[in-house]
């Protein structure tokens, strides 16, 4: 008997399996809280100016007409509006003449500054400020944000070689206790150069976290819910979404914001506690933990098993391993693996490109990253209500050329608008790009024939389910007579 087989023998989404499963998506909230706040708050970049030479008290906002003309005395204005000041120069001489009812140096002669003071009335202070990463630094920026996303290619690319050869919980309670433990650390940090590796490796292990959690909740469920479970712990990734814009919104420093949300991700240790997942133990030949878990989920729905087919189940599930470069030895395969991989990478590039500068819209910063968030949410509603009545691909195809030309619509209001701002054209964008994103994040429901024709045959390394390989039932039959 496959262990699909017995699935449906014993309940493919009974109580104790929806138990569990919530049990590891809760984990996704803290997940997300830690990415995003990282990607969209951390570095941000107030509005900013020199600091006026001499000045202990100085602030960005003008205190009285006195500290007014201190600054006009020492800070030059941009020569576009002649209203906002530069933000790296300072003048070198204090020769004064009288110019549109303003004082300034005479000669207009400028240096560069070693000191700024920021704009307090979104942010008391971010990483990038504490930091000075502007002028002379503002590429640290630039940066520290694709690091931090190279930390999260690195998680995507071990996880699967970690989870299948250490097990799914062992990867996720590390993982989740590193993420944790590095996120705290983080508050201590001063230097450029101690930061990037603390932001590499804690977005790596919290990727490794959320995947390595992603695909055990699959191998829970039944072939007929995985679409659901696939798409359902999304929500609890949206849940922390929000938290971390009402936190932002709250909590202006960044420091008592990355305790105050990191310190708490703590009470998910009870992960340690949970069982393995039963197909990771089945295809590592340790039947007797196996057996234990599919009794659990028996009884709790209701059903007796017999030990024959437990028996048989285990027998079956052990084969050769297998690996990833099997894959290219299809054709078929190779193909809708480039597609794919060529899909990540626009997406990826469309939705971090927004959500990385969310901070840059005008308005209420926090508004605009709530509506984000928000609009996300709905795309994984819509996945929900359309996956399985519209199909995969025509789903897939659809919200790509939604978002390709939402892309293109947000460039008129620049060329239509005398104030050329478009928020609202790139919130609609988003909310398709999002739509997208959260289409590919769900994925694995499109293929699920291939991965219970292959993977529950053999230990193939899940990072495939991550890399979003899809195929129809046939071919993946066809593939296998071949590989056979």
């Amino acid at each position: 008997m496959r262990f699909d087989d017995l699935l449906r023998t014993i309940g493919e989404f009974g109580p104790y399996q929806r138990r569990l499963y919530v049990l590891l998506c809760l984990p996704a909230i803290a997940i997300a809280i830690q990415s995003i706040s990282l990607v969209v708050f951390l570095f941000a970049v107030p509005e900013h100016r020199c600091a006026i030479p001499g000045l202990k008290n100085d602030t960005y906002e003008v205190q009285d007409k006195g500290h007014e003309y201190l600054i006009n005395l020492t800070i030059p204005r941009l020569a576009s509006d002649n209203v906002s000041y530069l933000p790296c120069k300072v003048y070198t001489d204090v020769t004064l003449h009288r110019d549109d009812n303003h004082t300034r140096p005479l000669n207009r002669y400028t240096e560069t500054c070693h000191s700024w003071v920021y704009d307090k009335s979104s942010f008391d202070t971010t990483i990038a400020q504490s930091m000075n990463m502007v002028c002379e630094k503002k590429s640290y920026v630039t940066h520290g944000k694709m690091l931090n996303m190279a930390g999260q290619a690195i998680g995507v690319v071990f996880s699967g070689f970690l989870s299948d050869t250490f097990g799914r919980k062992t990867v996720i309670v590390v993982s989740m206790v590193l993420t944790t433990v590095l996120n705290v650390v983080l508050t201590w940090v001063t230097s450029f150069y101690v930061l990037i590796p603390v932001v590499i490796l804690m977005t790596a292990c919290s990727s490794t976290q959320y995947l390595a959690s992603f695909v055990f909740g699959l191998e829970l469920v039944g072939h007929s819910k995985r679409m659901w479970a696939g798409v359902a712990i999304n929500f609890f990734w949206s849940a922390g979404n929000m938290i971390v814009a009402l936190a932002a919104f709250l909590l202006r420093d960044w420091k008592t914001r990355q305790l105050v949300l990191g310190v708490p991700s703590f009470i998910f240790l009870y992960l340690f506690f949970i069982p393995e997942s039963p197909r990771w133990l089945l295809s590592t030949g340790q039947n007797e933990r196996a057996k234990k878990t599919l009794l659990k989920i028996a009884e709790s729905n209701g059903v007796t098993i017999s030990d024959y087919d437990l028996e048989s189940v285990t027998t079956k599930e052990e084969s050769k391993i297998e690996y990833f470069w099997e894959l290219i030895k299809s054709p078929t395969l190779s193909r809708r693996i480039l597609i794919l991989f060529y899909n990540w990478f626009a997406v990826g590039m469309c939705f971090y490109g927004l959500s990385m500068n969310v901070t840059n819209l005008s308005g209420n910063v926090y508004l605009n990253f709530f509506l984000f968030v928000s609009v996300e949410a709905c795309a994984y509603v819509l996945c929900v209500l359309l996956l399985d009545r519209m199909g995969r691909k025509w789903m897939l195809c659809g919200s790509m050329i939604a978002g390709g030309v939402a892309c293109l619509l947000s460039f008129f209001p620049f060329l239509i608008s005398k104030n050329r701002e478009c928020e609202a054209s790139l919130l609609f964008h988003n909310q398709w790009v999002s739509g997208y994103f959260s289409k590919i994040a769900t994925r694995p429901s499109s293929h699920v024939h291939y991965l219970h024709q292959v993977a529950p045959e053999s230990n193939i390394v899940h990072t495939h389910v991550h890399f979003s390989i899809t195929c129809q039932k046939s071919n993946c039959e066809v593939t296998l007579q071949k590989h056979s």
